[in-house]
Order: structure tokens, then sequence, then C-alpha cells
């Protein structure tokens, strides 16, 4: 494509519009989108951006997801340029430069050189530490539908990249222009009483290049969204379907299909100047591009499909590209109230039909009354629809059965998205190991932490209701993160942990010096006889907990006990004997893993009670590992569990919006000590190794492998 100004000029009828498309044109060039070299004219606008890098170039050249680039800026951590027609960020060539050489100083390159960002065609790669940013795109749900009052280009900034399955788009068509006239339905025109006006509506009426870089500003966050494997479909008319046309050429947006919507019962023409306007256009496209078609068709579905009301499509033909789908709407559709533009549900199914994979999500920008929202739904998709005219918000509340969410505070959970994105921790990715030892608790996940961290999804909140070791807690400790547990001297210890390490080390000091004094007054062979009450220093100890729950007590007792497990009788006493062989851990190397958890607990909160307790006000946005005592296991510990229980409070959770992942039984060597969790709780159960049993090592003799399960409902 050649934009001559002759063109644009004719095109526009604005002279001033030139600069802006030629802006546009560049920009859009720079970010790796086929436009042809511009003509004579445009070619000023090239060096003015040779110095900046796109966010895909940018991305690709550190090393790290363009979402982290995003998050980067919005934390002030990078400073980008704003594209001013499609809100593009650009990197200068000095400020990556300077993040670059702060990421070297860290963490060393993989050829262990710094090099010239300037050479940009030859340039080696370095290979960026991920422990360094753990990159976190911003959650709304996938599986729990939202309703957003707001501004959808606003909005959707916050949304992660490659997120949607699906988007069906009916922008303004930036019709409300010229005069008002009414129809108040006094004619004798059959099948048309009732009133008619024509819209005049502030949000669809633009001057041609505000509607233009509003286009491309919406195109592109679609663009951005729904992955290569989903589709596009966007309606118009031929006052603005063209401009779309056009916008999606220019970022690369490939159309599959231009479908005339037939509207065999449209409005007449009354003024006898034109021809009768009876036919919409619907764009079907994908975000791949003619290389890269992965876009989901459902061909079979689109050949047997049976269309009644449809006079063009026979049973078990092809589909043609003219859709004959009378406009009607049912009153069950208008029943709580309309939009002028209002679009009938049988005609959104259809597109659904075709391209909505099952229990996909769909991107929903102009919401209007709920239409491509209430179809979603009733079609088994989550959805995220954007609105911005108050009006029709409580339309779409009472339609769809819940309340919208407001922008702002969409926005505020992207903050807490970017604070965790640009957490700079690394322990957080290194080796299971290095997750410091602090509290010894039976069924630690310190050797799965990371696997289970994988899945682990964005949340603005993190609860853990099973606290015991902490292992997780570790890894998404942040500002408002709740732990908790019904054992009271355990979160009386973590709460010593967070608030007064010291007066934990120095505890734990005394009582070792005592018992190393202890020890050194015996020799091996007398050691293992085992005698009765020795070392004095531990049984003292464990007796005085068992009376006063002291968590100064329990955390020596945790220390020196045989192989670290936590162990009670059934009057809920301590009663693991001490570990010979193993004296506890030394004073000083004790307090380097309780200062680097001292470190990590700065704003969490502890709370004794339940799991139903610790979580009761976790809400949408927010995520719940929990890691209860397994039903399959028959040691004693501290709290015992009805399953049935566990999963009507998970059922709570998800009722709420709370996204949440279980440990819960798994296999122990051969055999299969799965639980059964009800099938509709969860979306996917994971085995995840953990080694092998050291608990049944210890007490029932055999080491066998352990693969643990995870259920997520996510």
């Amino acid at each position: 494509m050649r934009l001559g100004l002759p063109f644009i000029e004719h095109m526009l009828e604005l002279p001033s519009a030139i600069t802006q498309l030629t802006e546009l044109q560049s920009l859009l060039w720079f970010d790796k989108v086929a436009v042809d070299k511009p003509t004579k004219g445009f070619n000023t606008m090239d060096t003015k951006f040779d110095d900046y890098f796109t966010v895909q170039e940018a991305a690709s050249f550190i090393g790290v997801s363009p979402s982290t680039i995003r998050n980067w800026d919005k934390a002030g951590k990078l400073k980008t340029t704003r594209n001013p027609l499609n809100g593009y960020r650009l990197i200068r060539q000095a400020d990556l430069d300077a993040i670059l050489r702060e990421t070297d100083e860290q963490y060393e390159s993989a050829n262990g050189l710094l090099f010239d960002i300037g050479e940009k065609k030859n340039r080696p790669r370095t290979k960026f530490n991920k422990a360094k940013v753990r990159t976190r795109s911003v959650m709304i749900d996938s599986e729990v539908s939202q309703l957003v009052h707001g501004d959808c280009i606003e909005g959707m900034k916050s949304l992660a990249d490659d997120s949607f399955n699906l988007a069906i788009a009916d922008p303004p068509y930036n019709l409300s222009k010229g005069g008002n006239w009414t129809w108040s339905g006094d004619g004798s025109l059959k099948g048309f009483g009732g009133k008619w006006s024509k819209v005049m509506a502030t949000w669809d009426d633009m001057p041609m290049v505000d509607y233009f870089r509003f286009t491309v500003l919406w195109l592109s966050e679609l663009k951005r969204l729904v992955k290569p494997t989903g589709s596009i479909w966007v309606h118009g008319t031929y006052h603005n379907i063209g401009i779309i046309n056009f916008a999606m050429q220019l970022l690369g947006i490939e159309i599959i299909n231009e479908v005339v919507w037939y509207k065999r019962n449209s409005f007449p023409n009354l003024a006898g100047r034109r021809l009768t306007a009876s036919h919409e256009t619907i764009i079907w496209a994908h975000t791949g591009n003619e290389k890269r078609r992965e876009y989901y068709f459902d061909y079979e579905t689109s050949k047997r499909l049976v269309c009644p009301e449809d006079g063009l499509k026979k049973p078990d033909k092809q589909m043609r590209t003219v859709w004959d789908i009378p406009n009607n709407k049912t009153k069950l559709e208008l029943k709580h109230g309309k939009h002028p533009t209002q679009k009938p549900i049988r005609l959104i199914e259809r597109m659904l039909k075709l391209s909505a994979v099952e229990g996909g999500r769909v991107l929903v920008p102009f919401a209007g009354s709920g239409a491509e929202c209430l179809a979603s739904k009733e079609n088994g998709l989550s959805f995220v629809g954007f609105e911005i005219d108050p009006e029709y918000i409580p339309i779409c509340e009472t339609k769809l059965g819940s309340k919208a969410t407001s922008l702002k505070d969409l926005q505020a959970l992207q903050e807490a998205s970017t604070e965790l994105a640009l957490e700079t921790d690394s322990t957080s990715k290194l080796k299971p190991a290095s997750i410091p030892s602090v509290i010894k608790w039976t069924g630690s996940k310190r050797s799965q932490a990371h696997s289970i961290q994988e899945y682990v999804e964005p949340h603005r909140r993190y609860f853990e209701p099973f606290l015991g070791g902490g292992a997780m807690l570790f890894l998404n400790a942040s500002e408002g993160a709740v732990g908790g547990d019904v054992y009271s001297p355990l979160i009386c210890l973590w709460a010593l942990v967070r608030d007064t390490p010291d007066a934990i080390i120095d505890d734990y000091r005394k009582k070792w010096n005592q018992l190393q004094e202890e020890l050194q007054g015996y020799d091996q062979k007398q050691k293992n006889k085992r005698l009765v009450g020795f070392p004095t220093t531990y049984y003292k100890t464990r007796e005085r907990f068992n009376k006063t729950r002291d968590p100064l007590d329990l955390n020596f007792l945790m220390r020196t006990c045989v192989n670290g497990i936590v162990r009670f009788n059934d009057q809920g006493e301590f009663n693991n004997s001490f570990h010979l062989s193993r004296p506890g851990m030394n004073p000083d190397r004790f307090r380097t893993s309780l200062e680097k958890w001292h470190a990590r607990l700065s704003g969490v909160e502890f709370r004794e009670g339940d799991f139903r307790q610790t979580t009761e006000d976790a809400t949408a946005g927010d995520f719940t590992y929990l890691d209860p005592p397994y039903a399959a296991n028959k040691q004693r510990y501290a709290q015992d569990i009805e399953p049935d229980t566990l999963f009507g409070h998970l059922d709570d959770l998800t009722s709420r919006g709370v996204r949440w992942a279980l440990s819960f039984d798994g296999f122990r060597g051969e055999s299969d000590l799965t639980h059964d969790v009800p099938t509709d709780l969860f979306k996917r159960h994971i085995y995840l190794s953990s080694g092998n049993s050291a608990v049944n090592k210890v007490l029932n003799g055999p080491v066998e492998a352990v693969r643990e399960s995870l259920y997520l409902n996510y």
C-alpha cells in the first residue's frame, strides 16, 4: 500500500490530519506492522525515531516478555514515550541502555560482556536472569466473568497479552451527524409502529481523524489481547467499516471474511432519495497473519447449522457470507432495557458457534446493554465486557445478574499486579533448597514450592490458611498477604518471626548451648542407648511446652525432634522424641535463615483460626493456597478436617471469584492415596513429585517416592 498525499487529503479533507496520519504510519511501521515505505513527504519522520525501540524489540533484546516492559513503564522503572495515535510505547535507546547496564551489573550476561546497544542488527543477546523480575500480567479471572464500567481502551491496557479466545466488537458507527428526525408511528407504515428516532449521541459523533485514531487504539488492544488461535468479529456499516478495514490492514490483522448481515425487516427509506439500507457489515478477522493462520473455525458446525429464519442457509451446505437474520429481539432480550444499536442474540450466537472454543473467554469492548455478554454466558463462555455509558450499566447488571467493576478498581488490581511484577527478590526463583528453613513442620512444601509456584496465577492478595512451614508464603509474601492456622502456638511463632526475630534467636541460642553442654558429657555409645529423659534440655522443654504452649519452646522442639516431624497425641500434646544424631541447627546459621524470613514478612497478617476464618475476606482477584492434613495420612496432627467441609469452602471461594490451588493426597510408591475430590470443584488435576516420604520412612519403614495432587479451580 502506498499512501500518497492526494489520497490522504481526499480521504480526510483536513490538511492538519496529514501530519497525524504520517506519524501513525511511521510509528506503525516502527512496530513492525506491514506498511510500505512512505512516499516523499513522509520521510521526515523516519529519523525522528531512529533511536527508539518498540516494546517487542526491547523485550526481545533484553530477554523478557513485553508485559514486563509495560510493567516497568507503569511503575516508573523504565521511561517510555507514547504514540499519540495508537498508544504504543516506544523506549529511547539511552533509557534501554541504562536499564540493561543496571541488570548486567547485577547479573552476569551469557557472554560476560556489555555491548553497544546501538549495534542493533548484529548485537549479541544477553540472557536475562528471570530471577531479577517476576513477570506478572494483570489478572481478571478467566473463569469468572466481569463487567467493567469505564473506557475500554484504558481498561484493556490492564489485561494480559493473549488472554482471550474471541472478541466481538460493536463500536460506535460515528453516524450521529446532521439533523435530528423522529418517526411517531402515527402513519400507516405496516409493521413499523411505535416511536423511531435517529441515534444522536456524543459517543457516536467524532471528527474523522479522532474516529480513526480511536479505531486504531481499540483495535491495537484487541490484537494484543486475542490469541492467534482466536477470532475478532467487528460490526459496522458504510459509515465506519472502511476505516475499520483500513486500520486492520495497517495493524496486520488479517481479515478472514466480510459478512453481509441482511436485515429483511430493516426500517424503510422515507425520503425516497436513496436505496433502502438493509444490511450491515461484519468483519471476521484474526490476530495472526497469512503465514500464521491458526484461528479456530468449526467448519462442520457451519455446514450442519440449522437456521430456520435464514432463507439463504441450507442444512448440510457451506455457510455463505450473506446471513439472513431478522433484527427482531425477543421479549427476554428487551425485558430489562435496550440499547439503540443492540444486536439480536441469534446473530451473536452464530459467531460463537463458528469460532468459540469450549469454555473460552470472550472480550466485549463495547458492551452496550450486554447482548454479547449475555450470549457468551448462555453458551458456557466467560467474558470481560466494558461499557462507558452509565445509562446502560444497570441494564447490563440486571441482565447478567452481577455487579459491574469500576475502572478504578480494575486499575487498582493492575497496580497491585505491577508491584508483584517488579519484585526483585531473587530467592523466589532459585532452587527449592534456597527457601530458608525457619519453622519445620510436617508436610512442608519446600521441595515442591517452586513447582507449585509455576501454577500460581497473578493476584491481588495471597491467602494461606494451613500455613505450617510456610514455603509458599515465602514466594508470595507481599503487603496484605494472610497466613493462618488453627494451632495458636504456630501462629504466635510466625508473628514473632515477623516482629521480634531477636527474641527467637536469643531463646534458641540459650537452649541450644545448654543442649550442647549436656551432649558433650556422653559418648556416642551412651547416646545410642536412648536413655530415658535424655537429654533433659529437650524433654524438660517438651514437658513445659505441653503445659504453657510457649511458641519459643515449640521452635526449639521443632528444630531438635526426630526428622523435624511435628506430631501430637490424642490429648494434643507434642510427643516426638529428640533426634540424637542431629543436635539442632547452629544458632548463627539459624539467624541467617530467620533474618531472610523476617525481611519477607513485613506487611503479612497472621490469623489464628480455621481455613474458613483465615479466608473470610478473600474476594475476586485474590489467590488462596491450601495444604490441609491429607485424608489418607493416619499420623496425628494438631488439626483434622472433614473433607466435605473443606470442599464446601472451596466451592464458596470459587463463587466469590477467588482462585485457589489445593495440595491434597496423591501416590506413595504404588499406593493410590488419592481422595475423591468432586470433579465440579476443579478445572485441573496435576501430580507433582515431592521426593521420598520422610514420615513413612521414619514411622513405617520403606522409602517410597511420593507424587502429590495439586487441584486448581482455573
